[in-house]
């Protein structure tokens, strides 16, 4: 099996995804992995068509192998191209010919590639870039000093310098020929792209089978490495590393870290564990928002809030039918708000301040804004370092879903809600449109579910101090260090203490 654009992608995004591929174990595309890839292709077809000329879509279009002859004729821009040789199997978007010496005369190419998003990662298409600059080195015998990236909807060239980038590159190559020979077989480790691929649930079932520290979130490969050194592997081992220390009237100042240890034993516990009691905001009027749109918040196509107001709720949403509606569902989301006195807005992650701090910008001086910044709290920022649930994450599904919250899609995600939203621009379907509206106020129902949750937490001496479940407060857990090292040792059975006191050394000698 050769090195292909698929097995170098998801490398990058996974490499035991890479693993997976390179040995043909089937899987089916998400409905968020499918519609990102016709989204690229699209967007390298619109790219093609206003970049190259159509004299020169030849050699995409039979998906031939270039060869050195075929440059050697010098064409200006080739589109399409496709590099076979005896590692690699590369198809690039096109190269451009620029001015040096090389095996084709006085000239050689450059590869260039296309990506729809305006923010790509340059790490990882430098990256591309260079191991296409491999396989043309191989055509022409000139390593290109540099590449072009064109994004965006405007098609902007951005030339990315490749010099110094070929030792990485060739390393890059050694580790997938490596993985592709079953030479070697990457570790299993969860990450951010299990969320829209195809194997989320087989390497999900597998990380549980073997308790891996992966399963947490948050924690990074880094991380794992380090306890992975300290001989701990397992969610369960890590739970057992947990020690409380007080802390001083400073480190609340500066807030505390995320403590994964202690995640790890809320979950081995079924417990939710306080560390500090979070004060959640009181108010006549409770406003919970939750937003659905484009990743980067660069465009909300729907801003749903439930409304409580004395012990009654109400469901609200705001709608945009495409970009032009969005700035007059802003305007009217905030005329909405202006109506309630002294009502407080709640909503979880960084998502809807991002948008907020967008509202401040468009709407300046308006009553609204008050409320964005001096009414509204973030849930999120309640939890985490202070509240640990007995879930692998603090993701707004998973608490409330602990919480005993039903959505009424169980297995939606908020990806699946953008392949919705496409799906309904395509179609305008009303009952697409009534899937991302029943989402949407399901997650403001669980921001409730959770909030009150918080609410209602008990104080110290309150809580179900319990082996398993309940809420139990930190300074409850009961650590084997606070047991002397010295003195007597109390035994569950009486026959185990006899055995002690006849165990010591010089027993044997003075006693019998």
């Amino acid at each position: 099996m050769k090195i292909t654009n698929q097995i170098i992608g998801e490398y990058l995004n996974c490499k035991y995804k890479a693993y997976l591929l390179a040995t043909e174990v089937a899987s089916e595309p998400s409905d968020y992995e499918a519609l990102m890839r016709h989204r690229e292709e699209q967007y390298a077809r619109a790219a093609t068509s206003a970049l190259f000329s159509p004299n020169n879509l030849d050699f995409g279009m039979r998906n031939k192998p270039i060869t050195t002859k075929d440059l050697k004729d010098g064409t200006a821009n080739i589109a399409g191209v496709f590099i076979e040789n005896e590692s690699l199997a590369l198809k690039l978007h096109g190269i451009k010919r620029v001015p040096g010496d090389s095996l084709l005369g006085p000239f050689h190419y450059e590869p260039v590639l296309f990506s729809s998003l305006d923010r790509p990662s340059d790490k990882t298409h430098r990256l591309l870039l260079s191991m296409g600059g491999l396989a043309l080195e191989k055509l022409q015998h000139v390593w290109p000093a540099h590449g072009t990236l064109v994004r965006g909807a405007t098609y902007k060239p951005h030339r990315i310098d490749l010099n110094g980038a070929r030792i990485e590159a060739e390393k890059f190559e050694g580790e997938l020929h490596d993985i592709l020979t079953g030479t070697a077989r990457p570790s299993l480790r969860l990450n951010e792209h299990c969320r829209v691929c195809g194997y989320q649930y087989r390497c999900k079932a597998e990380a549980q089978r073997t308790d891996d520290l992966s399963l947490l979130r948050r924690m990074s490969e880094r991380e794992i490495r380090s306890y992975s050194r300290k001989g701990i592997t397992t969610v369960g081992q890590l739970s057992h590393t947990f020690r409380f220390r007080k802390r001083g009237k400073r480190v609340k100042a500066r807030g505390r870290p995320h403590s994964f240890p202690l995640q790890a034993l809320a979950i081995r516990e079924k417990s939710v564990f306080v560390v500090s009691r979070p004060a959640v905001p009181k108010a006549p009027t409770f406003i919970y928002v939750d937003m659905e749109g484009s990743p980067s918040g660069d465009f909300v196509y729907l801003l749903g809030m439930l409304i409580v107001e004395s012990g009654i709720s109400k469901y609200q949403f705001f709608w945009a039918d495409n970009e032009n509606d969005e700035k007059k569902m802003f305007s009217d989301f905030c005329e909405f708000i202006e109506r309630f006195d002294n009502a407080h807005l709640f909503y979880y992650g960084s998502y809807e301040a991002r948008v907020f701090k967008r509202l401040i910008t468009l709407f300046q001086g308006g009553s609204a804004n008050d409320i964005f910044t001096t009414c509204s709290t973030n849930v999120l920022s309640l939890i985490y370092a202070n509240i640990y649930f007995p879930t692998y994450s603090n993701e707004l599904k998973e608490i409330a879903k602990y919480l005993g919250f039903e959505w009424s899609s169980p297995s939606a995600t908020g990806l699946d809600s953008i392949v919705w939203r496409a799906k309904w621009e395509i179609s305008h379907e009303s009952v697409t449109k009534d899937l991302l509206l029943t989402y949407n106020k399901d997650d403001c129902l669980a921001l409730r579910k959770v909030t009150d949750f918080l609410s209602a937490l008990p104080e110290l001496d309150d809580s179900t101090d319990s082996n398993e479940g309940g809420i139990r407060f930190v300074e409850q857990i009961k650590q084997e260090d606070n047991v002397g090292k010295f003195g007597k040792k109390p035994f569950a059975m009486n026959e185990f203490s006899e055995i002690n006191e006849r165990a010591y050394f010089d027993y044997q000698r003075d006693k019998v």
